[in-house]
């Protein structure tokens, strides 16, 4: 929602992120495991403009999104999930966590 497709990625402000009222955000800091996203994760909600994030998932960057390799269809598979799935069985618990 919001990334411009093609475009390298950039810091977002507080500002554009309020504007936006999303159903699902998934919590993926760059260099963390599943543990250190649930650590950072607080710092995320804590902020009034997270209030229109939806649902919040923090996942494990390190295994399913930032390394080339088999594991980046498993966060494919992932995401799926959690965009798409109303059955919490189906979302790995060593994978990702729901934070609200």
């Amino acid at each position: 929602m919001l990334a411009a497709r093609g475009a390298r990625s950039r810091r977002l402000t507080w500002n554009e992120i309020e504007a936006e009222q999303v159903d699902v955000t998934v919590f993926s800091p760059c260099g963390f495991d599943l543990a250190g996203a649930v650590a950072q994760a607080p710092a995320l909600l804590s902020r009034p403009e997270a209030e229109g994030l939806g649902r919040v998932y923090a996942v494990d960057a390190n295994a399913c999104f930032s390394r080339p390799g088999p594991r980046v269809v498993e966060g494919v598979e992932l995401l799926a999930a959690l965009l798409h799935s109303d059955d919490p069985q189906e979302i790995p618990e060593d994978s990702a966590h729901r934070l609200r």
